[in-house]
């Protein structure tokens, strides 16, 4: 007999004791560290009914109000029937038509993909996200692909994953962080007497961006008033006419505000 060896140090990476894997389209997925595990299971090799390229796609960038097409090439492994395609997320698309019913083993058909930014796809996105924002940056989802086959040792159908990269066509500021949070200071003349932060600005967009002012809001004075920091004024509504009177421009780089 082989003794075996155990390790000594501590284990990193691995699957934790209460870790779950996940069933299912005839796979076992879990997760180690940052990456996704996927294991086919039951002793039998389950093989792919299609050979679909590009895999995975990328769309690359696309601007807002646009639509980018990619041709997906899919050939047959086995004979499949009824070829169906779906993706969860509105912003992708594949044909509502019908692919080919009939494909023999060896033989191949062609459909297009799009990642859509148009208004309507947009607004669907965002009512299936419970009403957040699309930001600018990358956005995924999965080509699913169903099929039939007679054959056994098959999978019933293939995942091919997709991405895509949102571009605003306009000026799109975004904060670094919602929430400054200051360190305790002193009153009385004791030192720290002030505590400082700093928020980044960024565009994310294609176009410049204008700054008209800046302004900060009491919370606890009433009224809320709202400090122009750009004039030495005081206002109470929300926007000031006074913002207008200073202005900086920014093109797709970062400012740091204190």
């Amino acid at each position: 007999m082989t003794p075996i060896v155990f390790p000594t140090t501590a284990a990193t990476g691995g699957n934790t004791k209460f870790q779950r894997a996940v069933f299912g389209d005839g796979r076992v997925y879990t997760v180690r560290a940052t990456s996704l595990m996927m294991l086919t299971g039951g002793g039998v090799k389950a093989n792919q009914p299609l050979t679909c390229t590009p895999n995975p796609i990328a769309f690359g960038n696309v601007l807002t109000d646009q639509t980018s097409t990619l041709q997906i090439k899919c050939t047959a492994n086995t004979a499949v029937t009824n070829p169906k395609c779906n993706i969860t997320s509105p912003i992708f698309k594949c044909p509502t038509t019908a692919l080919p019913a009939n494909v023999a083993s060896g033989a191949s058909f062609t459909f297009g993909v799009t990642f859509d930014l148009t208004s309507a796809a947009i607004l669907a996105w965002q009512n299936a996200n419970q009403g957040n924002q699309l930001t600018p940056g990358t956005q995924g989802s999965n080509l699913n692909i169903y099929t039939t086959t007679a054959a056994s040792g098959y999978l019933p159908g293939v995942v091919v994953p997709m991405s895509g990269t949102v571009v605003a066509s306009g000026g799109y500021l975004t904060v670094n962080q919602t929430v400054a949070s200051f360190s305790g200071v002193f009153i009385g003349g004791q030192e720290p007497s002030q505590a400082t932060k700093s928020i980044l600005l960024s565009n994310k967009g294609r176009s410049a961006l204008v700054f008209k002012g800046f302004a900060w809001q009491d919370y606890y004075a009433d009224g809320m008033p709202y400090h122009n920091v750009t004039l030495p004024i005081v206002c109470v509504m929300y926007f000031s006419w006074y913002f207008s009177d200073w202005k900086c421009s920014i093109q797709n780089e970062l400012r740091t505000m204190s």
